[in-house]
């Protein structure tokens, strides 16, 4: 089989781009014949050679099936179809489908071979919209790197750390960083020497919300034990999962959430919110604790639990943490999940 996949920039730091990159790992790795053409920029003319480019790919390469990222390539994906008559696939991540207005997009759902949804939050939000799509969507969740994501001794420190690892855009506060430093002033009466890092990457072209989160915090008082980290190295990264006491992240707006399983493959106790897909990559609550990410004072009090050591036991069981987690998210299962879909694709 051989695939033309179009894809978003893979300059940017996310979860969304790592799942494109594992996804294409996993289908090469599979055996597939495979063509990758990229959307290198915002700017109209960097669109147009996008565009092209895939036209031109799709004469040329010949592929058996179309593969697009995201739904913000509709118009692409069927310009091409009813150009060659070659199937598509649309790879969905969250809030990009929950509330579809676009009828062109409507369209390109309905006329696609199949649909990749990563958690049932997202199915559910889609069918309500468009039902008939339920018969054509397959579940491929993301996958964790758990050789990069391991438990390891924590480093001896004197603090309390809590850790938010997420994109810095001005538009992602949905992340629910701010709850968090709201937290914090009533947190310190408990644990003086408690800490926030939040840690995540930002895109100049997107806008940075470093100095609104310290302003944020400056507001409220508690300036001196919140650290924003800018974009660090994957090593990195993987130092600050092993250096926190507890991972959280009252999202909102979440279509999976990535580094859930991270914190998890790094050992450590979750709290994550109620109302997004956080409850998929938790397992309903199963991997972790889920809160109400509006209420400041549920936020607090389950991060008083995991501290005070006062959570359920398999919430604070980093080993099972990371054995249950893998059983599902795990590498290998990712790639057995890529594989029937391409059974699926051959098939249909």
């Amino acid at each position: 089989m051989k695939i033309l996949f179009l894809v978003t920039n893979f300059n940017f730091v996310g979860g969304k781009e790592r799942y494109d990159k594992d996804l294409i790992r996993a289908l090469q790795e599979g055996g597939v014949g495979l063509r990758v053409v990229r959307l290198s920029g915002r700017a109209l003319p960097r669109k147009i050679l996008f565009v092209l480019r895939a036209c031109v790919s799709a004469v040329f390469f010949k592929p058996d099936v179309l593969f697009a990222s995201h739904v913000s390539f509709s118009s692409v994906i069927c310009a091409v179809n009813r150009f060659t008559g070659i199937p598509y696939v649309v790879c969905t991540a969250g809030t990009e489908v929950w509330d579809i207005k676009k009828e062109s997009i409507k369209k390109a759902l309905r006329n696609a071979r199949l649909i990749l949804y990563i958690s049932d939050y997202t199915k559910e939000k889609m069918t309500r919209q468009m039902e008939e799509l339920r018969k054509k969507m397959f579940f491929l969740p993301p996958s964790v790197r758990e050789k990069l994501f391991t438990i390891r001794k924590k480093p001896e420190s004197p603090y309390k750390t809590l850790l938010t690892v997420a994109r810095l855009r001005p538009n992602e506060e949905e992340k629910g960083y701010l709850k968090v430093i709201d937290a914090l002033p009533g947190l310190r009466k408990e644990f003086s020497n408690i800490r926030y890092i939040i840690v995540g990457a930002v895109l100049r072209e997107f806008g940075d919300n470093t100095e609104r989160i310290r302003a944020y915090a400056r507001e409220r008082g508690a300036a001196e034990c919140v650290i924003v980290v800018g974009e660090v190295s994957d090593r990195e990264l993987a130092d600050y999962y092993n250096l926190c006491d507890v991972f959280v992240m009252p999202s909102t707006q979440e279509g999976f959430g990535i580094v859930f399983l991270e914190a998890l493959a790094s050992g450590k106790p979750v709290i994550a919110g109620n109302k997004d897909g956080s409850k998929d990559a938790l397992l309903g609550g199963k991997l972790g604790i889920l809160v109400d990410p509006d209420n400041v004072e549920e936020i607090a009090a389950a991060i008083v639990k995991v501290l005070k050591k006062q959570a359920p036991p398999e919430i604070l069981d980093g080993n099972l943490l990371r054995k249950e987690m893998i059983e599902v998210y795990g590498v290998d299962k990712f790639k057995k999940r890529v594989i029937e879909l391409v059974h699926e694709l051959e098939t249909t």
